[in-house]
């Protein structure tokens, strides 16, 4: 039995690395510009980055949603690392692109800190970092959507599996670092929380009496610093936030359901290779049952974690699958097989790239006609469009809140809106197959004053009668 040996995995590192890099130089466009096509998630932190700016946490802004509280139902672990960065350097896109760097250089240091405690090779730990990031769920997540608080809550969620997995004496120096890690962990999207303690499960099986007291105390105390936001946050009545589901039965088959039989496969090889070693079985087994549930869909009828998305737990599986195969000692015959199969990484690797293209984020004359609308808009505004999609309406309203202050029913964060408004607006926010009656009352319910209209909007709005400001080749602002 051996482990894969170092030289396959410098032909993969080079090539994944410049991928990698292709990729990351076309995200950099966000220095210079606010994203309104793409990075979609992305641009929902960036606009409440905003609000927090301006107003505080936790304080009244009245700009989205007739006005909510900022952060109410979101996790602060990213606004806060990002808040520093905005006051160096004045920019909501130059701070966000450091924090999305940041984020993927500490994972990198991590990867290789990972890989010394577990002697995986530099080479290998590399490879780990760029398979990881460069996985259909991680590729999709952080790259095409932006979700950066999740990119920075798995960047912490590394040295805190390394601390726990790693089988060390548990002195007071684990005790503090584990505190500390659980406690900004604490901070970051709850998902990987939740992902973090079916490990901490698995360690509970593993430790004494004595132990299992005092983790479970430090877990507590983490806990009560982190009411000043989860409080807030579990007061969900009437919101969005209450009705979200982020896993159904309805997704059955997947690219999970994939990630979910490697994951049993990998860890099989892994548990074999190390002669079946029991605390591995026993410290994995509370993944195993989660993966279970995962694969089968049974999470979508168990509290709390019918509310994590599909690709948080790829995320959670991806990361322990590659794991398993890089720790693994094979028997000769598998050990050929998957020798063979990391020479068809690349092929798979640009298959996503195809997929989920990373464009830059810099305007043409259809953004830049439409961000000049907001310069005339000094009252209650809404963003209409019939059914085209030019530019992201949720993307340009973080954008104008930043740069124009404007105040709106809409949004781009909708846990914190009651759910009947949100409805509201999502529907007068299509005016196509609409009569002019129709379209004012729901207007007019909403206290709209004036319409940025996007394209075939203008002359569905022009035919109603509304008055015209300013009207240009794709969009046009009129006034109720």
């Amino acid at each position: 039995m051996k482990q894969l040996e170092n030289k396959v995995f410098y032909f993969l590192t080079v090539f994944l690395g410049i991928i990698f890099l292709i990729n990351f130089i076309k995200i950099s466009s966000l220095v210079s510009y606010f994203p309104l096509n793409d990075f979609m998630d992305g641009t929902s932190y960036m606009g409440r980055l905003a609000l927090l700016i301006k107003y505080g946490y936790h304080s009244f802004a009245p700009n989205w949603y007739n006005g909510f509280y900022v952060l109410q139902h979101y996790a602060p672990g990213w606004f806060f690392f990002t808040l520093p960065l905005y006051w160096l350097t004045e920019s909501i896109e130059i701070s966000t692109f450091i924090s999305m760097f940041l984020s993927y250089l500490l994972s990198l240091i991590f990867f290789i800190m990972l890989g010394k405690e577990f002697r995986i090779s530099l080479i290998k730990s590399i490879a780990f970092f760029l398979l990881f990031y460069l996985s259909p769920s991680a590729f999709s997540s952080f790259f095409n959507l932006g979700r950066l608080p999740e990119l920075l809550a798995f960047t912490l969620f590394i040295p805190a599996f390394v601390l726990i997995y790693k089988n060390r004496e548990l002195n007071k120096k684990f005790f503090f670092l584990f505190f500390l890690l659980f406690s900004i962990l604490m901070l970051q999207q709850s998902s990987i929380v939740v992902f973090f303690s079916f490990l901490v499960l698995g360690l509970f099986f593993l430790i004494s009496w004595k132990q299992r007291l005092i983790l479970s105390i430090l877990m507590i105390v983490a806990l009560l610093l982190s009411l000043f936001w989860l409080i807030p946050f579990l007061n969900d009545e009437g919101t969005a936030l209450q009705y979200i589901r982020g896993i159904t039965v309805a997704n059955f088959i997947s690219f999970g359901t994939i990630i979910s039989i490697l994951f049993f496969i990998s860890f099989l090889f892994f548990w074999n290779g190390r002669n079946r070693n029991r605390r591995d079985l026993i410290f994995f087994l509370p993944s195993l049952i989660l993966c279970f549930l995962y694969a089968t869909r049974l999470v979508s009828f168990i509290p709390i974690l019918d509310k994590i998305w599909p690709n948080s737990y790829n995320l959670f599986f991806t990361f322990l699958t590659i794991f398993f195969i890089l720790a693994t000692r094979f028997q000769n015959n598998v050990y050929k097989l998957v020798n063979f199969s990391l020479y068809l990484i690349p092929l798979l690797v640009l298959l996503i790239h195809f997929l989920y293209p990373v464009n830059g984020f810099d305007y043409g004359d259809t953004e830049y006609e439409i961000i000049s609308m907001f310069e005339n808009v000094n009252d209650r505004v809404l963003i209409v469009s019939a059914g085209e999609r030019l530019v992201s309406t949720r993307s340009l309203l973080a954008y104008a809140t930043h740069y124009y202050n404007i105040t709106t029913p809409d949004g781009w964060g909708e846990f914190s809106v009651q759910q009947k408004l949100y409805e509201n607006v999502e529907d007068t926010k299509i005016v196509e197959n609409k009569s002019c009656e129709e379209i004012t009352n729901n207007l007019i319910d909403l206290e709209i004053r004036q319409i940025v209209a996007l394209s075939d909007a203008c002359r569905i709005l022009s035919d109603c009668q509304y008055d015209m400001v300013i009207k240009k080749e794709n969009v046009c602002l009129l006034k109720l």
